[in-house]
């Protein structure tokens, strides 16, 4: 009788040793799935801001207001952390203000809590110089030792006045290049001239760097 008591005493300690040590990920198994997402502006230029937002959402519909998401940018292999995203209920907004062109990816983490579990979402940037464009005309046909004259015009694609802009410039005849005084533009009448002495074709070459 003793025995059969000793027995049962046993397991009843087996048992409640089994609840006390759960195994080590039965937490992330019974987390609610997070769903991050990050959506910056794409492309974007060199010294203008890349705008992104962040969203953040659970399978239980929970709010998601309060939430702190973790920022960082890599470029040319440097980690770079940008600040936090404590999440309202709308306009989650992240800015960031690249320098140099090339390839930006953002990752934004979120660590999880007590019932939510952790989420990452990465998203790419291409950053390039503003395009621009460059235009040059001159009068044609033109005689031996008469005076070509031209014009030139620069433009952004972002409207910043060009006024100040170097254009260097340069002639071809008969397969011999010649530069030419380099062109500062100023706001209106950006002409440059040319004294050809011998009859031909003259190419011109317009360059802004």
């Amino acid at each position: 009788m003793r025995s059969r008591i000793r027995s049962a005493l046993l397991l009843i300690v087996t048992a409640a040793a089994a609840v006390l040590m759960p195994p080590s990920n039965a937490q992330a198994a019974g987390a609610v799935p997070s769903h991050l997402t990050i959506t910056p502006s794409s492309p974007s230029y060199v010294g203008y801001t890349v705008t992104g937002r962040v969203e953040l959402s659970f399978d239980d519909y929970a709010d998601v207001t309060g939430s702190v998401i973790h920022l960082q940018r890599t470029f040319n292999g440097e980690v770079t952390p940008l600040p936090d995203i404590v999440l309202a209920s709308s306009g989650n907004w992240f800015y960031d203000y690249p320098q140099a062109a090339g390839t930006y990816e953002y990752l934004a983490t979120f660590d999880g809590d007590d019932v939510h579990a952790p989420a990452q979402a990465t998203a790419t940037v291409t950053v390039t110089r503003v395009p621009s464009h460059l235009s040059l005309s001159a009068n044609n046909p033109s005689c031996a030792g008469c005076t070509i004259s031209g014009t030139i015009g620069l433009w952004f694609d972002d409207y910043v006045d060009a006024t100040g802009s170097v254009i260097h410039l340069q002639r071809t005849f008969n397969g011999e290049v010649t530069p030419l005084p380099d062109i500062v533009l100023a706001s209106s009448g950006n002409w440059f001239y040319d004294y050809p002495q011998a009859a031909g074709t003259y190419e011109y070459l317009a360059t802004f760097d």
